[in-house]
C-alpha cells in the first residue's frame, strides 16, 4: 500500500523547485521528506527479511532534503533565503 501511494505521487522532482513562497516551498520540501522516509523505511525491510528490494536507489529522482536548520526555523525567514543555502541540488540516486 505504501509502496502503490509512493509510485503514485511519484518518484522524481517535477521541474523547477525553486520558489520564493514560503508555504509553497514548505509544502515541497514536506512532500519530499515523507517521500524519503517511505524509501527508507521500504528499503530497511529489504535488509532485515532478505527479501528483494520494492524500490532501487535509481528509480528515485529526488532531491536531498534542506539542512536541519533552515527546515527547524520557527518562523519564516526574512529575506526569503530559504532553500537556497545549497546552490546546486544532490538528487538521492547520485548519492547512493
Amino acid at each position: 500500500m505504501l509502496a502503490h501511494s509512493l509510485r503514485l505521487s511519484g518518484l522524481e522532482e517535477v521541474g523547477s523547485q525553486s520558489t520564493d513562497n514560503w508555504e509553497t516551498w514548505a509544502g515541497q520540501e514536506s512532500e519530499r521528506r515523507t517521500k524519503l522516509l517511505a524509501f527508507c523505511f521500504l528499503n530497511i525491510q529489504p535488509i532485515a527479511y532478505g527479501l528483494p528490494p520494492i524500490f532501487w536507489g535509481h528509480e528515485f529522482g529526488l532531491q536531498l532534503p534542506c539542512s536541519c536548520p533552515e527546515w527547524t526555523a520557527p518562523v519564516q525567514p526574512h529575506g526569503c533565503s530559504f532553500g537556497k543555502a545549497v546552490k546546486t541540488p544532490v538528487v538521492l540516486s547520485a548519492t547512493l
